[in-house]
């Protein structure tokens, strides 16, 4: 009888992508649900202070997986100046997509490794209220509604007491902090493509790729993909097919992140190859946990 092929787990195929990469690997995925938070930094730096040793040491070779739709802006510039400070070298490996304020983490690093399905996408942070924290709106949505209820009435078919209405709703916060979130995007971005000096690109470059990521798309889910990025000027972008088992090693693991998180309900993860957490179920989920006919999957941690 044939022996049956024992099913791989997630710390198998991490090591093996580890191994490939002669790297320690972390990995952040997170559905289209699941937004950058600063929680997530707290975990992280967590994560990355028991693996040295309380930041005792450094790790000479950090890869990041990376899968997000994005989030607030300065929690994704903050996890990737924690994951600066705990190596000598960090790279971000994107199996399918790291949109919006996930883009900024990129920028930084030293490799970007992508398939011929990866994407970047326009930074269009995440603006919170700072008095309801339940309001979370896209930078660019705000500039869309400004620029909706300043046309003429005749070009958006919007009567005078319908524009009132819509006029009085706009909050004045929300609009400052749009301005703001641009700007600040724009800083950042500049800041990290200046310093970060594997990229490889000049001043004039960088002045283009700012307004390419900022200003030139009017979708949040624009593709920026590799091509886009050599096209550029990019000279740290790394084409995972180039290294065949490299290639098979990342759908590998993405597909069974995937799968774990699907089976379990999750939107959220961090990991390593010994460990997965700072997970989340979405809120909808949770109501009704304690019915014993219908009860929430276990969650395990291979």
């Amino acid at each position: 009888m044939a022996e049956v092929e024992k099913p791989l787990t997630i710390k198998d195929a991490v090591e093996n992508l580890e191994k490939i990469r002669k790297s320690t690997l972390i990995s952040y995925l997170a559905d289209s649900r699941a937004i950058f938070d600063p929680n997530d930094c707290l975990v992280l730096d967590d994560n990355l202070s028991q693996l040295t040793n309380g930041g005792q040491s450094k790790i000479k070779k950090l890869d990041l997986f990376l899968q997000s739709p994005g989030g607030i802006l300065e929690a994704a510039y903050k996890f990737f100046r924690i994951c600066r400070d705990y190596c000598d070298e960090f790279s971000v490996i994107i199996p399918l997509s790291a949109k919006s304020a996930s883009t900024i983490i990129a920028l930084g690093a030293d490799e970007i490794v992508m398939t011929t399905i990866s994407e970047l996408g326009p930074v269009d942070p995440i603006v919170q209220h700072p008095q309801n924290p339940n309001i979370r709106v896209q930078a660019r949505a705000i500039k869309e509604y400004i620029d909706l209820v300043s046309k003429p009435n005749q070009a958006i078919n919007m009567g005078p007491e319908l524009k009132k209405t819509l006029n009085s709703t706009l909050d004045a916060y929300l609009i400052g902090s749009y301005e703001m979130a641009i700007k600040n995007s724009k800083e950042i971005i500049q800041k990290l493509l200046t310093e970060n000096k594997k990229v490889g690109l000049n001043a004039d470059q960088i002045k283009i790729v700012v307004e390419e990521l900022t200003e030139s798309h009017a979708s949040h889910s624009y593709p920026i993909d590799r091509s886009d990025l050599i096209g550029l000027g990019f000279k740290n972008i790394v084409k995972a097919e180039k290294t065949p088992e490299l290639i098979v090693a990342i759908k590998q693991l993405f597909s069974i992140y995937s799968q774990f998180m699907a089976q379990n309900n999750l939107i959220k993860l961090q990991g390593n190859r010994d460990m997965n957490r700072h997970i989340q179920i979405p809120p909808q989920q949770m109501v009704g946990f304690e019915d014993k006919d219908n009860p929430i999957p276990p969650i395990s941690f291979s």
